[in-house]
């Protein structure tokens, strides 16, 4: 027996993609939240270890440079750039049509 399901109406598909939208940009700025913990956790692990261990050079400085930088970018692309999250968002739908022709 074929049932097809009856069409949503324009509202609801509205609110369905308004919710998705949201919930992907909500992911981004969670991942930087947790790409931050990893990065002071992990820096001051490094630095604590370069007090311990210090020879005259402060080598911590290009591992918390350059992890920063990258921190920098990630929060840059999720916050601040409209343009990259509708590139995700349309990878998201992509996925979603692809997984429901399987």
């Amino acid at each position: 027996m074929n049932i097809s399901a009856a069409p949503e109406p324009e509202d609801f598909r509205q609110e369905k993609s308004r919710r998705r939208r949201a919930r992907i940009a909500a992911e981004a700025r969670f991942s930087v939240l947790i790409h931050f913990i990893a990065y002071a956790g992990v820096n001051a692990l490094l630095a604590l270890i370069n007090l311990i261990t210090f020879s005259g050079t402060w080598w911590v400085l290009w591992p918390l440079f350059g992890w920063g930088f990258g921190l920098f970018i990630h929060a840059l692309v999720a916050f601040a750039l409209p343009g990259v999250s509708s590139i995700r968002r349309r990878m998201y739908e992509q996925e979603l049509a692809r997984q429901q022709t399987r």
